[in-house]
């Protein structure tokens, strides 16, 4: 018998909190009670901190696209 995959327990992040995550706005995970930032993912399985590195390179790329 095979070993199995360990479980994950997946949340999928709400609305705000990727708009939160996007503009590093983290005050809204530390007023959110027992959130477990490992666990909350968008459907295609990026992270708090995926979102706001994503959205910082695109802003970036943006304004060097500019000038």
């Amino acid at each position: 018998m095979e070993p199995r995959e360990p479980e994950q327990n997946i949340t999928h992040m709400e609305a705000s909190l990727y708009n939160a995550a996007a503009e590093g706005n983290i005050e809204v995970f530390n007023n959110k009670q027992g959130l477990q930032l490992e666990s909350l993912k968008t459907p295609n399985q990026d992270n708090v901190l995926h979102v706001n590195l994503a959205t910082e390179e695109t802003v970036k790329f943006s304004i060097i696209k500019i000038f």
